[in-house]
């Protein structure tokens, strides 16, 4: 395996170089040899991209077979190695259970920064952040219910996970799931009587997250309103204000 530790080594050198173009306001000659040269740095580093892909794929294949320091690179640097989040996740979660503990806790790390990039984008990478979302660590689940939430905007399924989640027993999960709706807006409307019965919650972070929810869904959460105004009956002034503002916001 020396050649795929020689290539990683230098191509994560390379990744770290980004064409910078000048802003030196040259004329003439000096401009167009300027443009030039940035374009060819550019496609320099186009091509470095793919490179690291197809390096990337080779890693993923044998990433069991590695050597703990190649392991270590590829962990420390997926997010500068590869664009393919699914295939990032997926060997991320193999290397929590890595015999070295070292790597194990920085595949924790890494997988956060992976989670973090998650886009609309990302629909086939739904099932990996299921995985992700069964983990026992509170912290990642968290963080694969934010990227749930960025794949949310495309796709129906993690509308469906995110009101499930509601359920969970911990007051922490089910208040980042409201979260995570609520920046779906009007996306978020079937799991407006899952929200409702948020606003009983025993826990009033969560009742207040559960309302101003219900306030970034908008018109569409009108049938909400009587839930509202009966809870703000019998909740604090931050509930009430949170609330207030929801009303408007559903347009009342």
């Amino acid at each position: 395996m020396k050649r795929p530790i020689i290539l990683l080594a230098l191509l994560l050198a390379s990744c770290k170089t980004s064409p910078v173009v000048s802003q030196t306001k040259d004329t003439g000659a000096e401009n167009t040899e300027l443009v030039k040269r940035n374009r060819g740095l550019i496609e320099q580093s186009n091509k470095l991209k793919e490179e690291l892909e197809c390096l990337f794929r080779v890693l993923f294949i044998n990433f069991k077979e590695l050597d703990t320091k190649v392991r270590s690179h590829v962990v420390d640097h997926i997010c500068d190695i590869t664009t393919d989040n699914k295939s990032a996740i997926s060997l991320l979660m193999s290397a929590l259970n890595d015999e070295d503990l070292w790597i194990s806790d920085r595949a924790s790390s890494a997988l956060y920064d992976v989670l973090d990039r998650i886009s609309a984008n990302d629909t086939e990478a739904i099932p990996e952040i299921l995985m992700v979302l069964k983990l026992p660590d509170k912290t990642l689940q968290r963080s694969a219910l934010w990227a749930l939430s960025a794949v949310g905007k495309t796709d129906d399924t993690p509308l469906q996970i995110l009101a499930e989640t509601l359920a969970n027993e911990d007051p922490r999960l089910r208040e980042v799931a409201l979260k995570a709706l609520g920046t779906l807006g009007p996306r978020a409307k079937p799991g407006i009587p899952r929200i409702v019965n948020l606003l009983e919650d025993p826990d009033w972070v969560v009742r207040t997250s559960a309302v101003i929810t219900l306030g970034e869904i908008g018109k569409e959460a009108k049938p909400a309103i009587p839930a509202i105004r009966k809870a703000m009956e019998v909740n604090g002034w931050e509930f009430k204000r949170a609330a207030t503002e929801a009303l408007r916001k559903i347009g009342e």
